[in-house]
């Protein structure tokens, strides 16, 4: 049973007036007309000045000196509202005099670094605009660098891994859409057993570790549109690089020597340029694909800790005497990962990562133990030491001779994932005359027989060698799956919006993991849709506590069932009407005008049920829950409200109050909108065709009087006014519970009703309203703090006045955060009025 989602309105108590000390405060008058503050004329102006009051108002954040370095406050909720500005810039433009084409606005930070030397802080302290680069080998295209490397200085022409630059989410171009690596470790174990003579033991065990390491990657990138795209100067330039680097340490059993075994200890460049001149509808194309062997059937000598490369079938190259335990071998392998598209001189398209980077202890992954199955000290790689010794013989290595010696009997000292072969080299081919001649070996008389269980043949052996190798070889496969890929593939700049943890549908799982053998590995998914590709309707997510609905309108789009299903504004007038149609930089989802709130899903029956928090978190990647929730849905209703303060060019004065307790005032604001009703038929339904028709509200109407009806009783349901405009998304009946929407259907609900549709009111409503400014005073040590709110962007007047009639500005303020702080000067004698106006 799915958890439900109940709204939650933001709202606080009416406005008062308080006394305190001989001091008013008055609800604010709005006298003076504004004009708009924001203007779209110059690219670079609007996103340096939208995006620094976003994330001021919104997280706090200072635009010109954002740490990335130790710390790192470039998080994935800052980097969503600089991708949200520019993509609300973007409505705006079709960008015609960049070519004529309509490339989206790209924007890369620049860096102030202070500090000395081996202690330095790394901030963004700006951004620039990219207009245009002059080729592949352009500085601004240059080669990344580690944060950690740069010395104090300001740094206004380089570009640091981890660190994105900001592109505008445009419609119709290709994009970078996955990074994976896979890296494949074998490991098998020879053993030999010598005698000084064919009677008289005692017996002397050698062993041999033979090592493989391989590591394959690729870069994907997609063009996700049914339309071919065709580069508007006639090419279009993909380029790929990697700099990995792969170290292999080993240390000693008993933790004494830690013994380094480097392999391209130094960044290893990899990189490919690939040129189309048309690039095919919905095609994969792959401009970095390669393999590096690390190790190639090396192996591991215990007397210099060193690799060596062996004629593996050569029994006498035993180079180690006894069954020391298997090294603790640890494996690291990090990628610092460019790609960008070039159409002519326009960037489409840039991703720099520090990363990925994997890490394991070779050993934890390839050990049998602890084993759950009813021998514990089962299993050819069982590192339990026989005698429970410190330094014992490994219950492996017994294991490996006694399952050689009978085979048929002794399967029991096998775990589910043991694998080898019959060696078929000495004593005969078959399994029998293996065995019978391994047996002959232990046996007074040097002779044995022994029943082969396939053929069931009896076979008798002589054996008087001094040596003789143990017939059967273990061998594990282990590999390492690292997937970064898009799930929109319009969102894709961040690590979190990438990282993948899961099972491929090929059977690759995320991590480290045992396979039974190398050529029987699933393959990746490079050339064909992500796994964690996940538009309306495309089920994806089956981690514990996930909400597995499809269609859950609260993290992704209704009906965009694909890139295609966009329908993003392009070259729209100064309005904050068209503001739900903006991608809001989160997988699948535009600007959320909607009322149920993701968060609010709860687990009603566990452990099954979903959790909405939960669920976002793996939506998005971001795991840091604070920072999460700071970019969730609902944050949109505040942000819709500060934008459409910035974009409405109508004076504040003529707009209606959002605490406007007049019933009929709300239904003449809504006469005259424009509503889309759904009407499809089932067999429309069925065949996910929706069909809408276009409405005119009348302030008569029986629908008017319920949206009004709605908003007067959220607001005395709170026994309080709305704070924000965007407050009133939370009002289900102007959204989800339209009266105009035929929604009270699972089937219209999942093919029947767009997002446009739900939010067509919403949107409507945005740039006619206003919010009222509420004030608050307390007194500290006799000394009054007054708090005005206001709308960022605009600048209040803050007056005050001894008997309500003769008023004074003292001071101009704009609101940080919705809020004006306020000391007031010494009180004179008599009553003391406060107000604030807004002047601009």
């Amino acid at each position: 049973m799915l958890g439900t989602l109940t709204p939650k309105p933001r709202c606080k108590p009416n406005r008062v007036q308080i006394l305190l000390s001989g001091l008013f405060l008055m609800a604010v008058i709005e006298t003076s007309p504004a004009a708009p503050s924001i203007s779209a004329t110059n690219a670079y102006c609007f996103f340096t000045n939208v995006a620094s009051q976003l994330l001021l108002s919104q997280l706090n954040v200072n635009m010109t000196q954002i740490e990335v370095y130790p710390a790192c406050q470039y998080t994935p909720a800052v980097h969503r509202l600089l991708q949200l500005t520019a993509n609300v810039y973007d409505a705006m433009t079709n960008n015609t005099a960049v070519m004529g084409n309509n490339f989206p606005s790209v924007f890369r930070p620049t860096f102030l670094v202070m500090g000395a030397s081996g202690s330095t802080t790394v901030y963004i302290n700006g951004f620039q605009q990219v207009v245009s680069v002059n080729g592949t080998g352009d500085p601004q295209l240059s080669q990344p660098v580690d944060a950690s490397t740069l010395p104090p200085g300001i740094y206004t022409n380089i570009n640091v891994y981890g660190v994105p630059w900001i592109i505008g989410a445009k419609k119709g171009f290709p994009n970078f859409n996955e990074f994976s690596m896979e890296t494949l470790v074998g490991v098998t174990r020879r053993l030999e057993i010598t005698r000084q003579s064919p009677s008289s033991p005692p017996y002397q065990t050698n062993q041999m570790y033979i090592m493989s390491i391989s590591n394959s990657l690729g870069v994907e990138c997609w063009n996700s549109y049914a339309t071919n795209y065709v580069p508007y100067s006639g090419s279009l330039t993909t380029v790929a690089q990697d700099n990995i680097s792969m170290w292999l340490t080993n240390e000693e059993p008993n933790g004494a020597t830690i013994n380094p075994l480097s392999f391209y200890p130094d960044p290893f460049p990899l990189a490919n340029t690939v040129s189309l001149t048309e690039w095919p509808a919905e095609a994969f194309d792959l401009p970095l694909m390669t393999n590096i062997m690390l190790l190639t059937n090396c192996i591991y000598v215990y007397q210099t800790h060193s690799f060596l490369p062996v004629n593996v079938n050569n029994v006498t190259n035993y180079l180690d005497a006894g069954t020391p335990p298997m090294p603790q071998f640890g494996l690291l392998i990090t990628n610092r990962v460019q790609v960008f598209m070039l159409d002519g001189g326009n960037v489409i398209d840039y991703v720099q990562f520090a990363g990925p980077e994997c890490s394991t202890n070779l050993n934890t992954v390839i050990a049998d133990n602890p084993y759950t199955g009813g021998n514990p000290n089962a299993g050819l790689w069982n590192t339990n030491s026989f005698g429970e010794q410190p330094n014992g013989t490994p219950y492996g290595v017994i294991n490996q001779i006694y399952y050689s010696m009978d085979p048929s009997h002794n399967a029991d000292l096998l775990a589910p994932n043991d694998n080898g072969v019959w060696n078929g080299v000495q004593g005969g081919v078959t399994v029998g005359q293996q065995v019978a001649f391994f047996d002959a070996f232990f046996s007074p008389n040097n002779v044995a027989s022994y029943m082969d269980p396939f053929t069931g043949i009896r076979y008798t052996s002589t054996n008087t060698y001094l040596s003789v190798q143990v017939p059967f070889t273990p061998s594990s496969t282990i590999y390492g799956w690292t997937s970064w890929q898009a799930n929109d593939p319009l969102v894709h700049y961040l690590a979190s919006d990438l990282i993948f943890n899961g099972t491929e549908r090929s059977g690759l799982r995320t991590g480290w993991n045992q396979w039974s053998s190398a050529e029987n590995l699933p393959t990746n998914n490079l050339g064909r849709v992500n796994d964690r590709y996940l538009p309306w309707g495309v089920i994806g997510q089956t981690y514990p506590f996930v909400d597995t609905n499809s269609n859950n309108m609260a993290y992704k789009d209704p009906l965009v069932r694909s890139s295609d299903y966009w329908d993003f504004p392009s070259g729209q007038p100064l309005s904050p009407d068209w503001l739900g149609q903006v991608h809001r930089g989160t997988p699948w989802q535009t600007i959320y005008l909607k009322a149920t709130n993701i968060l609010d899903l709860v687990p009603v029956v566990l452990p099954s049920s979903p959790d909405g928090l939960i669920t976002w978190l793996y939506w998005t990647g971001d795991y840091d829950t604070n920072d999460a929730i700071a970019m969730a849905p609902v944050q949109d209703w505040h942000i819709a409200s500060f934008l459409s303060a910035l974009l409405n060019s109508g004076p504040p004065a003529s707009l209606l109050s959002v605490n406007n307790p007049n019933t009929n005032a709300w239904m003449v604001l809504f006469d005259g909108m424009n509503v889309l009703t759904n009407d499809a038929t089932l067999i429309q339904l069925y065949e996910r065709e929706p069909q809408f028709t276009m409405l005119v509200v009348s302030s008569n109407s029986p629908q008017a009087a319920i949206l009004a009806g709605a908003i007067q009783a959220a607001q005395l349901g709170q026994s309080g006014s709305f704070t924000n405009v965007g407050d009133i998304m939370a009002i289900p009946q102007l959204s989800q519970q339209s009266p105009y929407l035929n929604w009270n259907s699972t089937l219209q609900q999942e093919s029947g009703i767009s997002d446009e549709a739900y939010e067509e009111i919403p949107a409507q409503l945005l740039p006619l309203l206003r919010v009222d400014s509420v004030g608050s005073a307390t007194a500290a040590n006799g000394q009054a703090a007054i708090q005005f709110t206001g709308s960022d962007g605009h600048a209040y007047a803050i007056q005050v006045s001894p008997d309500l009639v003769n008023w004074t500005s003292i001071s101009t303020n704009s609101p940080i955060g919705g809020v004006i702080n306020f000391t007031p000067p010494p009180p004179t004698p008599g009553a003391q009025f406060y107000r604030s106006v807004m002047v601009f």
